[in-house]
């Protein structure tokens, strides 16, 4: 009461539980656990998610008026793979936090590391970026981290333009299946396996993923 509530990926909720934090915000109290008396609260109400929420109130899995009941300031902040020039700021951010927690004395990015976390499409935004430097760091020999010490996944995505030239040629006769085939497969490889994270790169749902790995026996 009279603070600050931070509800993170409000779009995961389930519909059961939406109903539940309407009232809240529309009555402005709740019922303690092991009370059956309501008590008011004054609280400002902060949450956010990854999820297209207008999407998500058309599929049926968010509550129309809880969508409205929350959008009231609306603040959007793109992905970190569109503001690619935060990166400089946030690794020092990080780098200072783990040479902290590790005992450590990092003093940053080689310009080959650096290249290959500009080339990199961050899935799983700032907090995948912050996992990425803290491994890094953990594989780094000196005080400088050079590509060698990044996750096979980040080095993977570095391909020059001639590079996907050839590849694109590489595929030609063959059928749309192979193609595809060829193309997961290659992606699952530098992801080491990690079906999240190809499913992001190539644009599908975890789900699809799994299924043309059935079909194209890739497991």
């Amino acid at each position: 009461d009279g603070g600050t509530i931070f509800l993170d990926e409000i779009g995961d909720m389930p519909l059961s539980l939406q109903a539940k934090l309407l009232r809240v915000l529309q009555l402005k109290e709740v019922t303690p656990l092991g009370s059956n008396k309501t008590e008011k609260v004054d609280v400002r109400v902060i949450a956010a998610t990854n999820k297209d929420l207008q999407q998500a109130v058309k599929d049926g899995s968010f509550r129309e008026d809880l969508y409205f009941r929350l959008h009231v300031i609306q603040i959007e902040l793109p992905p970190l793979r569109e503001r690619k020039e935060d990166l400089p700021y946030l690794i020092k951010h990080y780098l200072t936090i783990y040479n902290n927690e590790m005992g450590m004395r990092i003093k940053g990015f080689s310009k080959e590391a650096e290249e290959c976390l500009f080339q990199y499409h961050f899935p799983g935004n700032v907090r995948e970026l912050a996992n990425i430097v803290e491994a890094a760091m953990v594989m780094a020999d000196g005080e400088i981290i050079e590509k060698t010490n990044l996750p096979s996944y980040v080095k993977g995505v570095h391909m020059s333009p001639l590079s996907k030239e050839e590849a694109a040629e590489a595929f030609v006769g063959m059928t749309m299946k192979d193609v595809e085939k060829r193309i997961i497969e290659a992606t699952l490889k530098a992801n080491d396996g990690h079906r999240k994270r190809t499913a992001s790169m190539l644009g599908i749902s975890e789900r699809s993923l799994r299924d043309k790995i059935k079909t194209y026996d890739l497991s």
